[in-house]
């Protein structure tokens, strides 16, 4: 299966689910019950802590041109978990869109179609010409925002599959440590996570990134790459998170 038919194949419908894996189906309902519960118990501990608004954005004009995409919600601070087609793209992108979006901070990182951040002239250049904006490869960056110190992580990696850029090989790791220690650079302290790609096992089409959260385990974490995937999901660092989680994965179960 390419690439470009992973980010574009529709939903599975719940028969189709069923069809191909019952175990999964199952694991899947029950887990979604609890899930739940989970939602009500983090609801119940927010904090009273000042709000902060935050506008979240991903594979928005690899094939559309931007001016042609709905307006921006007002925020705090708008996020771009990138992917752009080209590298002529960049700069009108920079110029004529994201530089003069309102929200106070604006931070992005690339995706895997981003080559031409491959080279550290460019990427020199971004914190020359645009001071405004946040590029975040690999890096952290602390920011204070309506009185609160958050603390933001970028990656652009994503499991291999085809020729594209910042990618790393596929292997089978367990769910706790991670692949190649390609996310051993993120902080413990890491408020908002931004990847290009999703988490294994959560709105990833079983394409995501294994060992991706269960350590920092981020108030936040802001993805895209599936594009038929996107959605919200809370996640409560539960037991039968880590197992169904496990069940997916062959390696255990509740």
């Amino acid at each position: 299966m390419s690439l470009d038919s992973i980010l574009h194949r529709r939903p599975q419908t719940p028969w189709e689910q069923f069809l191909k894996s019952p175990l999964a189906f199952y694991a899947e309902l029950f887990y979604k019950s609890c899930r739940k519960d989970s939602e009500q118990w983090i609801s119940s501990r927010l904090t009273k802590s000042p709000s902060v608004r935050v506008v979240c954005i991903s594979d928005r004009d690899t094939h559309n041109r931007q001016e042609l995409q709905p307006s921006l919600p007002v925020g705090d601070i708008l996020i771009r978990a990138d992917e752009r087609a080209h590298f002529t793209k960049w700069k009108p992108l920079l110029h004529t869109w994201l530089n003069r979006q309102s929200h106070p901070h604006k931070i992005f990182i690339a995706g895997n179609h981003d080559s031409c951040l491959y080279n550290p002239g460019f990427k020199d250049s971004l914190k020359d010409k645009f001071s405004d904006l946040v590029y975040l490869q690999e890096r952290s960056v602390s920011l204070q925002v309506n009185g609160r110190e958050l603390t933001f992580y970028g990656s652009p990696f994503t499991p291999q599959r085809g020729p594209w850029s910042f990618q790393y090989p596929r292997t089978t790791p367990s769910l706790d440590t991670g692949e190649n220690d390609i996310w051993s650079s993120i902080p413990n302290n890491v408020d908002v996570l931004i990847t290009h790609g999703p988490p294994r096992y959560h709105l990833d089409f079983r394409s995501g990134c294994i060992g991706l959260l269960w350590r920092v385990r981020p108030k936040l974490h802001i993805f895209g790459h599936i594009h038929a995937a996107r959605e919200t999901e809370i996640l409560g660092w539960t037991k039968d998170q880590k197992a169904y989680e496990r069940i997916l994965s062959r390696t255990g179960g509740w």
